[in-house]
């Protein structure tokens, strides 16, 4: 597939999933429907960061609020500056799909990054597409398949395995198989340093 000839079909995917899992994170998340809003409003005021991102959920989905992208994207950045990956990670999604924000990929690039680094597969899986298509980010087939091969190892909520792999085979067809190994023992040595069990 080629990704340069329908980005936007591709991004509309994504936005879908997007959607879906912050209905998925509303359900699952602890201060979802568990608290009323104005407890939540309150802590997340007190720079509390997971009421902060809950509270860009409940924006987000308009759940005890307006419905507000804006303030959403709000509250996500301010957990998201306090170390909050989900957070990080919607951000990223925000910037990518012109919610709330105005699109700007490499700024999708940095939240995703962020997120990435503490583990997000879903992060991880977001920034090797941006890799791989040179989205707010050099292109770069190596660099791609680093990450997508990252969040293949890890729990992904917003995309299908058979997607991924589709994503890691094209990236992968680029590239020398000296290469390949040079990405296999990147991802090993990063697994191994963020304590993240390797996968075979």
């Amino acid at each position: 597939m080629s990704y340069e000839r329908c980005p936007s079909l591709r991004f509309r995917g994504l936005a879908g999933r997007f959607y879906l899992s912050l209905l998925i994170l509303c359900l699952t998340d602890p201060h979802a429907g568990s608290q009323d809003i104005t407890a939540i409003k309150k802590k997340a005021a007190n720079g509390d960061a997971t009421a902060q991102y809950a509270l860009g959920i409940d924006y987000s989905e308009g759940q005890g609020v307006q419905q507000d992208d804006k303030q959403a994207v709000f509250w996500w950045r301010k957990a998201a500056e306090q170390g909050n990956a989900r957070a990080q990670e919607n951000l990223g999604v925000a910037y990518a799909h012109e919610v709330g924000v105005s699109r700007d990929f490499a700024q999708a690039a940095l939240w995703f990054r962020r997120a990435a680094d503490q583990g997000d597969a879903d992060a991880q899986n977001q920034l090797g597409f941006l890799y791989l298509i040179g989205w707010g980010v050099p292109q770069s087939y190596k660099d791609a398949l680093f990450w997508l091969d990252l969040a293949g190892s890890g729990k992904l909520e917003n995309l299908r395995r058979e997607d991924l792999d589709k994503e890691r085979a094209d990236a992968a067809s680029h590239l020398t198989q000296g290469v390949l190994s040079e990405t296999e023992q990147r991802v090993r040595k990063w697994r191994e340093s963020h304590h993240l069990k390797i996968i075979p």
